[in-house]
């Protein structure tokens, strides 16, 4: 059987509507106003598009996010089909992670984001921050990007924390 997945965790960075109507969420996205039937409908499509996912993870959604209803849409149908949520807190007022835990969900959340600014240093920085918190909390969630400097610093300053961590798939500390 051919390994789809090359032994990496596979997430639908899923669109969601941010609160800001300068940022758009991109094609796919969910929006708080539609009726479920569009929301699912289109969470639908998008998982069809990265069909070997296991889990996803909100791509801006500071609006969804914070939206019970919408969410709980969301969730009912992760749970259908055992897939879990990464809620990526991008708002404080996020329910993701809660609703998630309520039901039923293999869930956590975003504890760094790597590459808010697309610098190797401060990726670097961002690193040494989320090894430091996975240490003391024996697990952590960073959240990069494809950036040719997430990649970079990545390679570069990884390597150092051999033998202090262990770097696995999310779907490793979900729960």
């Amino acid at each position: 059987e051919y390994d789809y997945q090359g032994n990496k965790t596979i997430l639908l960075h899923l669109p969601m509507q941010p609160k800001s109507t300068e940022w758009n969420p991109g094609e796919g996205a969910l929006y708080v106003d539609e009726p479920e039937e569009k929301i699912l409908s289109t969470l639908k499509g998008d998982l069809q598009q990265v069909q070997y996912a296991t889990g996803v993870n909100n791509h801006m959604g500071s609006l969804f996010t914070e939206k019970e209803g919408p969410m709980q849409t969301v969730l009912e149908y992760l749970k259908e089909n055992q897939l879990f949520f990464i809620d990526s807190f991008t708002t404080s007022n996020t329910v993701g992670y809660k609703l998630a835990r309520e039901t039923g969900v293999k869930t956590t959340r975003r504890n760094i984001f790597l590459d808010n600014q697309q610098d190797v240093g401060k990726i670097c920085v961002q690193l040494d921050k989320l090894v430091a918190y996975a240490m003391k909390k024996g697990g952590a969630v960073g959240i990069g990007h494809p950036y040719s400097e997430t990649v970079k610093a990545l390679r570069e300053c990884l390597p150092q924390y051999d033998q202090k961590i262990e770097v696995v798939g999310v779907d490793k500390l979900v729960q």
